[in-house]
């Protein structure tokens, strides 16, 4: 029996020895693989990754409409108009999925993953709290009282840290904004992402400051080959398309405020009202004073609700009309860049015009910032939020 013994803490000590030999090696590993890199070089390496695709895309679509100009505008047999039409819009459709798929987006699932492990951990703290009322003092098999006072304190850090990591997230997303000219408070940011179109802005403003990115290194080229009239020609007709891609995502947005969320909050208030029509009626109809005073409350209730989404439906109407605003900038200079592209001789005329448009994306973006207007109070952030959750469900 005592052999037995020997060997099994043999045996234990083993394990035990190699699973830590194993986990220096991979802390070493990931040491020496990791190397740090500051906020500079990490956004240099992404922009050149995301360079090499997209700049090749932008030149398919370059030259897909310089085809559009000489197919037929009709055809049974070959490319049409129609058909190349077709190609371009796919073209544009894939160089804004290329952009989006961009690191800072992934924001949102970090963000979430964040919550749910947050919700997670308190539920599990108010479990402990409970069960450590009848848990004995000392016990060899069971949790005593010693026991959960540690596992809630371990939630709490947990908690603690999952707090800190959220914020650093929206640290990254502030700077991101920053990036193209949007500097926003912690309140601010907050405010954006308790509301149904605050993926939309964020996503719209990270692919604007990267075809904005896109734009001055075309304006940088275009400086670097002036002598070559050609390759500056075709550099702003690089520029041209990436104001096409900006027209698109300003579409795309201005069609989901005007056929998704607008039609939802509607809805809500509708529902809100007819809620409180029968909540009125049952008040008349009952003779019970407490069950008078609950229909009250219950009133007044759907009175808040409903004046909050009113509040909410006014918010998306003020933001539609800023994006058909910022989208009647972009026609405009799009207009402008391709009458200029296809009439333009001289190369310093292109340079100038590239370089006076490349503030285009950060003005147009400014002008697409909903109203940040701050809540009155924490009852009426809950509601924007729970009304954002519904918009989202429904």
């Amino acid at each position: 029996m005592r052999r037995i013994l020997i060997i099994y803490i043999l045996i234990v000590s083993y394990i035990e020895a190699d699973f830590n030999f194993t986990n220096i090696i991979s802390s070493v590993k990931e040491s020496i693989q990791s190397t740090p890199q500051s906020p500079e070089e990490i956004k240099e390496i992404h922009f050149n990754n995301l360079w090499k695709d997209v700049f090749t895309e932008l030149e398919e679509v370059l030259d897909l409409e310089e085809k559009y100009k000489i197919v037929p505008q009709s055809s049974y047999l070959g490319e049409d108009q129609k058909s190349v039409k077709g190609d371009i819009d796919n073209a544009i459709y894939n160089i804004y999925q290329t952009l989006i798929e961009d690191d800072i987006l992934s924001y949102k699932r970090d963000i979430d993953t964040i919550k749910n492990a947050i919700v997670s951990l308190k539920k599990d703290k108010k479990r402990y709290i409970e069960e450590k009322v009848t848990a004995p003092t000392n016990s060899m098999m069971k949790t005593t009282k010693s026991g959960y006072i540690a596992k809630i304190k371990e939630a709490n850090i947990e908690i603690k840290a999952h707090k800190k990591s959220m914020e650093s997230i929206k640290n990254g997303l502030q700077e991101r904004f920053l990036s193209v000219g949007i500097d926003l408070s912690s309140d601010e940011l907050n405010i954006i992402l308790s509301k149904v179109y605050g993926d939309d802005i964020i996503q719209m403003s990270v692919v604007i400051g990267l075809l904005n990115q896109i734009t001055i290194q075309l304006m940088i080229l275009m400086q670097e080959n002036d002598e070559e009239l050609s390759y500056s020609k075709r550099y702003y007709g690089v520029f041209m398309v990436t104001l096409q891609v900006v027209l698109y995502t300003q579409q795309r947005y201005i069609k989901k405020v005007s056929y998704n969320f607008i039609p939802k909050i509607k809805n809500i208030i509708n529902n809100s009202k007819s809620q409180r029509e029968e909540t009125k009626l049952l008040y008349k109809a009952d003779k019970n004073k407490n069950h008078k005073k609950i229909y009250k409350k219950n009133y007044q209730i759907h009175n808040f609700n409903i004046e909050v989404a009113n509040l909410y439906l006014k918010e998306l109407m003020i933001l539609k009309s800023k994006l058909i605003k910022g989208q009647n900038i972009t026609k405009d200079n799009l207009k402008l860049a391709k009458n200029t592209y296809d009439t333009v001789s001289l190369s310093t005329e292109l340079s100038m015009l590239i370089n006076e448009n490349k503030n285009i994306f950060n003005s147009v973006m400014k002008i697409q910032m909903p109203e940040l207007i701050p809540f009155e109070n924490k009852e009426i952030q809950n509601k924007y939020i729970e009304l954002t959750n519904k918009m989202i469900v429904e």
